[in-house]
């Protein structure tokens, strides 16, 4: 991450600012920084509790507290009542929508500029059957359906027939 932080700093040293890397373990981070909203510019990575991804805690209005982790105070009623929509609802397609506008409109705001997110791929050996691997949130996602993988067999006539 310093590396990464080091080299933003010299893109932006080439539009005029003067940016300071200071590395710093991910609980001081929130602590001395995040938390009090004592920075103009913070680098992290966030990890994702769980298999569904919720934006609710990171981007509603009511997260912007000193206890919340609305870290950078961003706060759109439109962008709050969407996050709340897809929370609350089980219907797919109406959770697609509402995140997807959100999106929308976190791309207007720009309140934090995403640099990426994880992509998992993996080989597998053509002798292993029926592998299917699921959208991963995490890399031990890829074992959630390990039970049905097998690998070919040849049939074996009985020995006592």
């Amino acid at each position: 991450h310093v590396a990464m932080a080091n080299a933003i700093a010299r893109q932006l040293a080439t539009i005029g600012m003067a940016p300071t890397v200071q590395a710093v373990g991910f609980d001081g981070l929130v602590k001395d920084f995040l938390a009090p909203r004592k920075f103009q510019i913070a680098l992290l990575d966030w990890d994702e509790p769980g298999s569904d991804p919720d934006p609710y805690p990171l981007w509603h209005s009511s997260q912007a507290t000193a206890d919340g982790l609305n870290f950078s105070n961003w706060k759109n009623p439109q962008a709050d009542e969407q996050l709340e929509i897809g929370r609350k609802n089980t219907d797919l397609g109406v959770r697609k929508t509402a995140y997807s506008q959100f999106q929308t409109l976190f791309a207007a705001d720009l309140p934090a500029l995403l640099l990426f997110h994880p992509v998992y791929e993996y080989a597998v050996a053509d002798s292993i059957q029926n592998v299917s691997l699921p959208d991963s949130i995490h890399p031990w996602d890829r074992f959630a359906t390990e039970a049905q993988w097998y690998i070919k067999t040849k049939p074996v006539s009985p020995l006592f027939g």
